[in-house]
């Protein structure tokens, strides 16, 4: 057993190195519409149209920030799914009917 501190390092980096990543979805969807807001508010205020583009802005921050979660949320579940012990092998609703299918003529009747 490794008692140097030094080798438990590279994967506690790369565990806040994913950590970080991970976390950077939230801060996407608090500033998106906050910045886009006060985008909209600036330009309210140069053409005189106050509530319109500060309200339009926002919606579109937090639409944008919303669609990317979703997009990168599953693009996110794709790789995992495609590196997960299972890839290659039939679906679980196949492996499941196969299976079913095969035991039917082991069960018993309760």
């Amino acid at each position: 057993m490794p008692t140097d501190s030094t080798a438990a390092a590279p994967d506690t980096g790369t565990e806040m190195t994913r950590s970080l990543h991970r976390s950077s979805g939230s801060f996407e969807l608090a500033f998106a519409p906050v910045l886009m807001a006060l985008l909209g508010l600036w330009l309210d205020r140069t053409i005189g149209t106050l509530p319109l583009f500060t309200i339009v802005f926002a919606v579109v921050g937090v639409v944008g920030a919303t669609v990317k979660a979703y997009y990168s949320y599953g693009h996110s579940m794709r790789e995992l799914q495609e590196q997960g012990p299972w890839a290659g092998h039939r679906s679980s609703a196949q492996f499941r009917s196969a299976l079913d299918a095969g035991d039917a003529d082991r069960r018993v009747a309760p």
